[in-house]
């Protein structure tokens, strides 16, 4: 079940934040994140810069999440994100409910799988669906 499942969720997630990323610094530039999230979020930021502080605080732990704070979000996270800049990201659907389905949706699969718990094999069905859906969805985003 993880072996099917937790590639696409890591597939699924990095694509969600590279889109967020790729589009927010065409419209905002490298400093997107204190542009606009920082501004329209300020406890989602608060958050963040908590978990990158208590990160750093376990040096003994040597692997990172990332260095951009995209890395430490949630997909609550970057749903909020999204909404707080429609208009930039209708290039993903033209309709917010399509992309909060299609984020929120496989979270409760993704959920289950990350507190190692087994999933039925209709939910393994169901975040092969969505995750493909996604994808081929925005495969055909335009990001120049």
């Amino acid at each position: 079940m993880a072996q099917e499942c937790y590639p696409l969720l890591y597939i699924y997630e990095n694509t969600i934040r590279n889109v967020i990323k790729v589009l927010m610094e065409k419209k905002y530039g490298s400093n997107w994140w204190d542009l606009s999230v920082k501004k329209l979020h300020k406890k989602l930021d608060e958050k963040i810069v908590g978990r990158m502080n208590k990160e750093a605080d376990e040096r003994w732990h040597t692997s990172r999440r990332g260095v951009h704070k995209i890395y430490y979000t949630d997909l609550d996270d970057l749903l909020k994100i999204i909404e707080g800049d429609w208009n930039i990201f209708k290039k993903i659907h033209s309709r917010l409910a399509w992309v909060t389905e299609h984020i929120r949706q496989p979270g409760y699969t993704r959920n289950i799988i990350a507190h190692n718990n087994p999933l039925a094999s209709e939910d393994i069905a169901s975040i092969q669906t969505k995750v493909r859906e996604w994808l081929s969805q925005i495969r055909g985003i335009k990001l120049s």
